[in-house]
C-alpha cells in the first residue's frame, strides 16, 4: 500500500494527504475509516503531519513536544514521514524566530566556476524568518521592526537535508563562502515591498566534471546546531559549473558620448564555451584607456581615473562598467584581467564637445505648461504640465561656445512613470551651428498621472517636470475690475473669467455672485450661469436700494461650482472678487494723469517735455529714455481703466507683464486701479511723432499728448536699396541705401565702412557718400561701361550696430535668441537692379546703319529710275516707228487703191509687194511697243520699289536717331 504526505499548518484542524509508510514506524495498516494524523504543538499551535491512506486503513499516533524546542528524540513517525517526502518543512521554532508560515524561495542562480575560490551567486527570498531582539519596545517570539533572519544561520545541505552534509566525496563539494540579508524595501531587494526578504548566497562548487550539476538544499538552522532539525525552514536548488575564465569583453564596441557624459559598457566574463564563468578570488580586471583621460564607475567603485573589476562585481559572469571621457578624443578603453589566459576585452569611446545650458536658453514645450518660452522660469522652480500632454518637446538655443556641441540629457522617475518600461531615459542632444537642439520626452501611455515627476538632468541645473490636472482656485478666478461704480438706479455688468494653474480658460464650469454687506445685499446668490469657451461668464446687476442716505458698497462674492446642480456649500471657489460703490450719477472720482512726473494738462504743457525714444533694445527696464512712466491717480480705487495710445507706440503693465518687453506693449490696455486709485503704465515707443493717449477711468475720458523724439544715438538695424531700373552705357547710376533702427527710423551718420557694397553686371562703382545723411540715406554711385549692354546689379551687406540679429534678440548669437522680445529679424541684406541697359555706341552705329541703308536705297533708287528713263526712250522710238510704219502703210494703200482705179497693175503689184513689207514691219515694230511697254512698266515697278525702300530707310534712320536722341537726353 502507498501512502502521499505533505507538511501542512492548522489550528485544531486535520488536514488529510496522503504519505508513504515505508519506513515509518508504528503506523501499520489497520482496517478503519479513520484518519492518522500526527499532532506537534509548540506554544498553542498545532503542527499537523497529515496522513491519509490510499486503503482506508490507518492509525491514529498523537505525539506533543515541549516548549523548549523540536528535540532530535521527535518520534520518527513525523521525522521519517517529512524527511522521506522531500518536502520544505515550515514550522515555528521554539523561540518563535519562525512564524507558522515561513516560506524560502528560489530568485535565481548563477552558474559556478568548478573548483573556483570565490563562488556563484543564489539569491532567495525568505518570509517569516527573523532573530528575536530582545529590547525595551521589543515584544517577545513577534517580529518587530528591524527584525531580520540570522545571516549566519542559513547553511547548505543535502538535497534531502535530514540525509546530512552537502559534500558527497567524489561527486561534489559545496562551500557557503558567505551570506548576507537585505531587508525588505531596502535598496538591493529583488522586489521592493512584497513582503519577503532578499538573502544573497555567495556558493562556490567543485564537480568532478565542468558542466556538472550540484544538488542541495539551503536550510535556516533555527536551533543554531550546525545541522537540519525538523521544522527549520528549506528549500532545494542547484547550481551547474562552468569553466575558467577563457575571455574578457565590453560591449558595445564603439560608443559616442558628450564631455564627462557617464556611458555604460557591459563586461562579461566566459569559458572556453561561452558560459558566464568568475574570477578567482582576490583577481581582478583592471580598466585602463589609452588615453589616461578616462574616468571609470565599476559595479561597487565610485567613479575615478582608473578603476577595477573584482571578484564581485563579475559574480554574475558580468557587470555595468561607467566611464566618463574628460578630453573630446577617441578614446580605447580595455579590460585586462590579471588571471594567465584570460584575453583582453577592449571598446572605443567618441566623446564630442560639450555644452552648458542655462535656464535662459530653454523652453518646455507643450499643449499646456507653465514654461513660458526660453528663460520662462528658473530650474529651481520646474516645469508644471497638464496630465494630458502626451509628450513634452525641450527646445534649446545655446549661446555661440556651444555650437556644434552635445548636451548629454538623463530623465527619469522615482514615482511610477516610466520610458519604454523603464525608469530613466538618456538623450544626446547635437546642437547645429546655430547652437540649436531639440529631444522629446514621451512617457509611457498609463504611466503619467497627477502628482508624478519626472527628473531632468543634464543641464547647468536639475529640475522637475511635475504633472498635475488642472484646477480651478482662487487665484485662478478674477473679474475684469476691483471695483464696479454704479449710480443709485444703475447696472453693472461683471464679468468673471475663470482659468486653470496654467492660464488656459476653464469652460463648463458653473459660477454665481452675490452683493453682500452694502445697500444692495443680496439675500443669496445669483443664478448659476455656466462659463463659455473663453472661460468667462457675466452677470448684470441692478441698484435698486441705494440712495444718498444709504449707499454703503457691496462686496461681490464670487462661487465657481463644478456643475449646475453641485450642493450650495460643494464649490470650488468661494471669495470677495470685487467692490460695487454707488453714487449719485454713476461716476467715480475723476483722475489725474501724469508723464515721468509731469502733468499731463494745462495751458503751460509741452508734449515734446515728455518724451521717450525708440525702444530699439525691446526692454522698456532702466533707461530713462526707454519709456515714459504715465501715473494715474486719484481714481476710485479698483475701477477698471482704459488706456489706449496710436503713432506706433505701446502701453506696458509692469504689474501685469513685470519683465517690460516690447512684445509685452499692446496699443490699448484694461485694468483696475489699485486700492488707492492709482496705476502706473509704461509707453514704448516705436515711430517718432506725437502720441496721443487716451485714459479712461470711473467715467471720466482724458486725452493728452508725449513725444517719440529721434534717439541720440540710433540703432542701426535695418537697410534697404533703391535705384533706377533703366540706365546707358558710359552714364553713372545713382543708388540710394537707407539705414533705420528696428522701426523703420533713419539712422544719421552711419558711415559707408559698415556697408559692403558689392556691383554685378557691365558696371564699377565710383564712390559713395561718406555717411547716411539726415534720412539715414547714404548715396552709391555706379559708373556703368561705355558698352553695356546687360542688366546690373548692385547688393550692399551691413554689419554693426544690430544688422543680422534674430527676431527677438538684438544679436545674431543663437544664445541671445530671446534678449529682446518683440523685434523682427534685421534686415542685413539689400539689392537693386538697372534691369534695362542701353549701349550708346550701339545707337550711335545703328544710325550711321540707317544713314548708309538709306543712301544706298536713294541710289538704288536713281538706278531705276535711270532704267525707267531708258525704256521709256525705247518705248517712244518703238511707238513713233510704229507711227511712222502705219503712215506709210496709208499713203501704200492709197496708191494701190489709185492704180487698181487706173487698171495699173504693174503699178498695184509693185505696190502690193511694198504694202506687204509695210506690214511686216508694222507687225514687228508693233512687237517691240510690247515689249518697250514691259520694258517701262517693270522700270517702273523698281522705281517705286526703290522708293519704298528710301522710305523705310528714312523712318529707320528717324528711329535711329530718335533712339539716340532719347538714350542722350535719358
Amino acid at each position: 500500500m502507498t501512502w502521499r504526505t505533505r507538511y501542512c499548518m492548522a489550528e485544531s484542524k486535520e488536514h488529510k494527504t496522503r504519505v508513504p509508510t515505508r519506513g515509518v514506524p508504528n503506523v501499520p495498516p489497520v482496517q478503519t475509516t479513520a484518519s492518522v494524523v500526527v499532532r506537534i504543538r509548540p506554544r498553542g499551535r498545532w503542527l499537523g503531519i497529515c496522513v491519509e491512506p490510499v486503503l482506508t486503513t490507518f492509525r491514529r499516533v498523537t505525539t506533543r513536544m515541549n516548549s523548549s524546542g523540536i528535540k532530535r528524540g521527535l518520534a520518527t513517525t513525523a521525522v521519517s514521514a517529512l524527511a522521506i517526502a522531500g518536502l520544505p518543512l515550515f514550522a515555528s521554532s521554539a523561540s518563535a524566530d519562525v512564524a507558522n508560515n515561513a516560506e524560502i524561495k528560489v530568485v535565481s542562480v548563477t552558474n559556478v566556476r568548478n573548483a573556483g575560490t570565490y563562488g556563484g551567486q543564489v539569491v532567495l527570498n525568505v518570509k517569516g524568518i527573523w532573530e528575536d531582539v530582545v529590547a525595551p519596545g521589543n515584544a517577545n517570539n513577534v517580529r518587530d521592526a528591524g527584525e531580520l533572519p540570522d545571516q549566519a544561520k542559513f547553511l547548505l545541505r543535502a538535497e534531502n537535508p535530514a540525509d546530512g552534509s552537502e559534500d558527497k566525496a567524489g561527486v561534489q563539494d559545496l562551500d557557503l563562502k558567505a551570506a548576507s540579508v537585505i531587508a525588505d524595501g531596502a535598496n538591493g531587494d529583488t522586489t521592493k515591498n512584497d513582503g519577503f526578504d532578499t538573502v544573497v548566497l555567495r556558493v562556490a562548487a567543485t564537480t568532478q566534471q565542468v558542466g556538472d550539476t550540484a544538488k542541495f538544499s539551503v536550510i535556516y538552522d533555527e536551533a543554531n546546531a550546525g545541522t537540519y532539525n525538523l521544522g527549520e525552514p528549506f528549500v532545494k536548488t542547484a547550481v551547474t559549473t562552468v569553466g575558467a575564465p577563457t575571455t574578457f569583453a565590453l560591449s558595445p564596441a564603439s560608443q559616442t558620448g558628450a564631455l564627462n557624459q557617464a556611458v555604460d559598457y557591459n563586461a562579461r566574463l566566459t569559458d572556453a564555451a561561452g558560459r558566464p564563468t568568475q574570477l578567482n578570488a582576490g583577481e581582478t580586471v583592471a580598466l585602463t584607456s589609452d588615453t589616461g583621460a578616462v574616468d571609470f564607475n565599476t559595479a561597487t567603485g565610485a567613479l575615478d581615473a582608473n578603476g577595477a573589476l573584482t571578484a564581485a562585481d563579475l559574480i554574475t559572469g558580468s557587470a555595468t562598467v561607467t566611464v566618463a571621457g574628460t578630453t573630446t578624443v577617441v578614446h580605447t578603453i580595455t579590460g585586462d584581467p590579471t588571471e594567465a589566459g584570460v584575453s583582453n576585452g577592449t571598446a572605443k569611446l567618441d566623446v564630442l564637445k560639450g555644452a552648458t545650458i542655462s535656464n535662459t536658453e530653454v523652453d518646455f514645450v507643450t499643449g499646456a505648461d507653465s514654461w513660458d518660452g526660453f528663460g520662462g522660469d528658473t530650474f529651481g522652480n520646474g516645469v508644471l504640465v497638464r496630465v494630458d500632454q502626451p509628450s513634452i518637446t525641450v527646445n534649446i538655443k545655446g549661446g555661440a561656445a556651444d555650437a556644434g556641441g552635445t548636451v548629454p540629457v538623463t530623465v527619469s522617475s522615482a514615482n511610477g512613470i516610466t520610458f519604454g518600461g523603464k525608469t530613466s531615459q538618456q538623450f544626446l542632444v547635437t546642437l547645429n551651428g546655430d547652437s540649436v537642439g531639440s529631444f522629446t520626452i514621451t512617457p509611457d501611455a498609463g504611466t503619467i498621472a497627477d502628482g508624478r515627476t519626472i527628473s531632468v538632468k543634464g543641464f547647468d541645473a536639475d529640475t522637475t517636470i511635475a504633472y498635475a490636472i488642472a484646477r480651478v482656485n482662487n487665484a485662478n478666478t478674477k473679474t475684469d475690475a476691483g471695483t464696479y461704480i454704479s449710480s443709485y438706479t444703475g447696472t453693472v455688468s461683471p464679468k468673471v473669467t475663470v482659468r486653470d494653474q496654467f492660464g488656459n480658460p476653464v469652460s463648463g464650469v458653473w459660477v454665481s455672485v452675490q452683493r453682500t454687506g452694502g445697500a444692495n445685499a443680496d439675500a443669496s446668490p445669483s443664478a448659476r450661469k455656466q462659463t463659455g469657451a473663453d472661460g468667462t461668464v457675466s452677470f448684470d446687476l441692478t441698484s435698486t436700494k441705494a440712495t444718498a442716505t444709504n449707499n454703503t458698497k457691496d462686496d461681490l462674492v464670487v462661487r465657481v461650482y463644478p456643475n449646475e446642480f453641485s450642493a450650495a456649500g460643494d464649490f470650488l471657489v468661494q471669495a470677495d472678487k470685487a467692490d460695487i460703490v454707488y453714487t449719485a450719477d454713476g461716476k467715480g472720482s475723476e483722475f489725474s494723469l501724469r508723464g515721468d512726473n509731469i502733468a499731463l494738462a494745462g495751458a503751460a504743457y509741452d508734449p515734446k517735455s515728455v518724451f521717450a525714444e525708440p525702444l530699439t533694445d525691446a526692454k522698456a527696464d532702466t533707461d530713462a529714455n526707454e519709456y515714459i512712466k504715465l501715473d494715474v491717480t486719484g481714481g476710485t480705487g479698483g475701477a477698471p481703466v482704459t488706456i489706449s495710445v496710436d503713432g506706433g507706440a505701446k502701453v506696458i503693465d509692469p504689474a501685469a507683464t513685470p519683465s517690460v518687453w516690447l512684445s509685452d506693449g499692446k496699443d490699448s490696455i484694461s485694468t483696475s486701479l489699485d486700492n488707492g486709485g492709482a496705476k502706473t503704465f509704461r509707453i514704448v515707443g516705436t515711430k517718432t511723432g506725437t502720441v496721443n493717449v487716451t485714459v479712461t477711468s470711473g467715467g471720466f475720458t482724458k486725452t493728452s499728448q508725449v513725444t517719440i523724439r529721434a534717439a541720440a544715438a540710433p540703432v542701426a538695424r535695418n537697410v534697404a536699396l533703391t535705384g533706377p531700373t533703366a540706365a546707358t552705357s558710359g552714364s553713372t547710376a545713382v543708388f540710394v541705401a537707407k539705414v533705420t533702427d528696428a522701426f523703420g527710423n533713419p539712422v544719421p551718420g552711419f558711415g559707408v565702412g559698415g556697408l559692403s557694397i558689392q556691383v554685378a553686371g557691365p558696371a564699377r562703382l565710383q564712390g559713395t557718400d561718406a555717411v547716411t545723411d539726415a534720412n539715414g540715406e547714404l548715396k552709391i554711385n555706379v559708373a556703368l561701361d561705355s558698352d553695356a549692354d546687360a542688366p546690373v546689379t548692385v547688393s550692399v551687406l551691413a554689419t554693426g550696430g544690430q544688422f543680422g540679429a534674430n527676431a527677438n534678440s538684438t544679436t545674431a548669437a543663437p544664445g541671445d535668441a530671446n534678449n529682446a522680445r518683440g523685434l523682427t529679424a534685421s534686415v542685413r541684406q539689400a539689392s537693386a537692379q538697372i534691369a534695362e541697359v542701353t549701349d550708346l555706341a550701339a545707337l550711335e552705329q545703328a544710325v550711321a546703319d540707317a544713314e548708309k541703308a538709306l543712301a544706298d536705297a536713294e541710289d538704288a533708287l536713281a538706278a531705276a529710275q535711270g532704267n525707267l528713263d531708258v525704256a521709256q526712250t525705247e518705248l517712244a522710238v518703238a511707238q513713233a516707228n510704229v507711227d511712222t510704219l502705219k503712215a506709210k502703210k496709208a499713203k501704200l494703200r492709197k496708191k494701190l487703191n489709185k492704180a487698181k482705179a487706173n487698171d495699173n497693175k504693174q503699178k498695184a503689184k509693185t505696190t502690193r509687194k511694198k504694202l506687204r513689207a509695210v506690214k511686216r514691219n508694222l507687225s514687228a515694230a508693233q512687237d517691240q511697243v510690247t515689249i518697250a511697254t514691259a520694258k517701262v512698266a517693270a522700270a517702273q515697278g523698281v522705281v517705286d520699289n526703290r522708293t519704298e525702300d528710301v522710305a523705310e530707310a528714312q523712318a529707320d534712320l528717324d528711329q535711329a536717331e530718335q533712339n539716340l536722341e532719347d538714350a542722350q537726353n535719358g
